[in-house]
């Protein structure tokens, strides 16, 4: 993690999950994330909590946060109020169903993509521009190969 000193907690992994109407069940959505922090095990240092949402309710977050009036497929936020971080995703379903459709891929993989890719972003991963962009899809795409091995 980018310039953090957060020691990596022992407990176990504390994960928040609500899944709306996720192409992936609870339990998967578990059993990936579990998968993930095993090859990342900084993401113990966190609190964790992950939702899936709609479209509509994706749109009114992403217009209060970002200023932009349309959805978007992952928004992830970071706070520290005490002494262990809390890490929150945010993942319209509706775009995982969607963009399936024009990637050629499934609902499922697509919303396991949103879900590593705000994964990244909390852990100091940026997409705005060019190379650092790169690094971050070149990571995303390492942790889904590992996922599926």
């Amino acid at each position: 993690m980018p310039g953090w000193n957060i020691p990596v907690r022992k407990k176990k992994l504390e994960v928040l999950i609500h899944a709306g109407k996720s192409p992936l069940g609870l339990g998967t959505i578990r059993k990936y994330f579990k998968k993930i922090s095993e090859i990342l095990p900084e993401l113990k240092c966190f609190y964790w909590s992950i939702a899936i949402i709609s479209d509509e309710q994706m749109e009114k977050l992403n217009f209060k946060f970002t200023g932009r009036n349309y959805p978007t497929d992952v928004l992830s936020f970071f706070y520290q109020d005490g002494s262990i971080p809390l890490a929150e995703v945010i993942i319209s379903a509706d775009q995982a169903y969607e963009n399936a459709i024009r990637f050629q891929t499934t609902p499922a993989k697509e919303l396991l993509m949103y879900l590593i890719h705000g994964i990244l972003h909390i852990m100091g991963y940026n997409d705005s521009e060019g190379k650092k962009r790169e690094k971050m899809l070149r990571e995303q795409s390492r942790l889904l190969e590992e996922i599926f091995k």
